[in-house]
């Protein structure tokens, strides 16, 4: 559903439809405006099939401030994979197929586009990891998704959020459990920011920061496993990336979680 204010927010057009697909799912829906003025709504899509559902990223695109929306157009299938903790049988996220949710961010100089999500195509299903993929002609055409998380053996990453710094710097903050450990009584978690300035279709194009933890993840709170949230905060500044992330408190802290702001300067 899409509805639109041309008013300055004062009054607003009735919801209207502008994907539907019958036995298909969206989930995670993000609308970003490009330098031309074009609007694309993107998406993670469960499709329905004869075998098993298949899962990609699309977006639909009005080039008339919303009036009108085009058909759906693909940005990359997805992979879905489990994520959980990797010593006990604890499920962090509680269904795959809900955790398709793409982060979007348009070089305003540009018109490049990025975007990022959990796939699980570089452990063969096995676990999720981030992927990447860019496209410089307004989504008409994309790069093959890529690697950005840093580890190199079987370790879990996920909830991606990408922003792009005034120069065209791409960065993309998540979590990962390269920490845990089967000695621990904890779900050991990091928090890190991968950035790339150019060439960003290689995972050793992106640079590494640690921005906090280990944290035992396992306190966050409990909702059909163990929730941080869906979305980070991260916006792209001139020398760096401004990143507010949750954190789960340690033991004996009086909230559960909070909220950690963090400047990351970029070389």
């Amino acid at each position: 559903m899409f509805s639109r204010t041309v008013d300055g927010g004062q009054t607003w057009e009735p919801p209207r439809v502008i994907y539907e697909a019958p036995g298909a799912q969206t989930i995670g829906h993000v609308l970003v405006v490009l330098p031309n003025g074009d609007l694309l709504d993107v998406f993670g899509r469960t499709l329905p099939s004869s075998e098993d559902p298949a899962y990609d990223l699309a977006f639909v695109r009005s080039s008339d401030r919303g009036a009108t929306w085009s058909a759906p157009e693909r940005i990359s299938d997805v992979v879905v994979a489990p994520l959980q903790d990797p010593y006990s049988t604890f499920l962090i996220q509680p269904d795959p197929s809900f955790a398709i949710i793409p982060s979007v961010a348009v070089d305003r100089e540009s018109g490049r586009l990025h975007v990022a999500w959990q796939d699980g195509r570089f452990s063969a299903g096995v676990h999720i990891d981030i992927a990447y993929a860019t496209s410089a002609d307004g989504g008409r055409s994309w790069s093959n998704a890529v690697k950005v998380n840093q580890t190199t053996v079987d370790v879990p990453a996920f909830i991606p959020t990408i922003a792009v710094m005034p120069d065209g710097t791409a960065g993309i903050s998540h979590f990962d459990l390269r920490h845990a450990s089967p000695t621990q009584n904890a779900i050991l978690t990091d928090i890190w920011l991968v950035s790339c300035r150019v060439g960003c279709d290689g995972q050793d194009a992106w640079d590494e920061t640690h921005i906090a933890g280990p944290f035992d993840l396992g306190r966050a709170p409990y909702a059909r496993g163990f929730f941080l949230g869906d979305y980070q905060g991260l916006v792209g500044a001139e020398n760096g990336f401004l990143l507010l992330s949750a954190v789960a408190s340690p033991d004996g802290a009086s909230t559960i979680t909070h909220a950690d702001f963090v400047t990351v300067t970029v070389p």
